[in-house]
């Protein structure tokens, strides 16, 4: 019995460190569907896996006139909705209509009146 204790816990120390290798293994995983959401070619990815070398990176997508205003109104919103937050924190309504109108100022904004939503 007391060689059997400190057998066991030897082969459950060996199990734990040969289960956390299993787990955590070595060698980088491809993902070909990514690789080609990302831009990269059919070429590119063939000859990776073939080669193993990384190949150039690949062209950024040419935004649309649609996607390039549609970012501008987003961060346009962004930035009406943080100087609306720092506002609220005001005392009062005089204060935070002075800290909105500043904060939209820096961004090169105009305050929004009730009729201009």
């Amino acid at each position: 019995m007391k060689l059997l204790t400190p057998l066991l816990l030897i082969a459950i120390t060996l199990f734990f460190v040969a289960n956390a290798n299993a787990k955590t293994p070595n060698a980088k995983t491809f993902n070909v569907q990514g690789a080609l959401d990302a831009g990269y070619t059919q070429e590119q990815i063939d000859r990776y896996l073939a080669t193993g070398q990384d190949v150039a990176q690949p062209t950024p997508k040419k935004k649309t006139p649609k996607e390039i205003e549609d970012r501008k109104k987003s961060t346009e919103k962004y930035r009406y909705r943080m100087c609306a937050l720092d506002a609220g924190k005001a005392g009062t309504e005089y204060a935070a209509k002075q800290i909105e109108k500043t904060c939209l100022e820096e961004y090169g904004l105009k305050p929004k009146g009730w009729f201009d939503w």
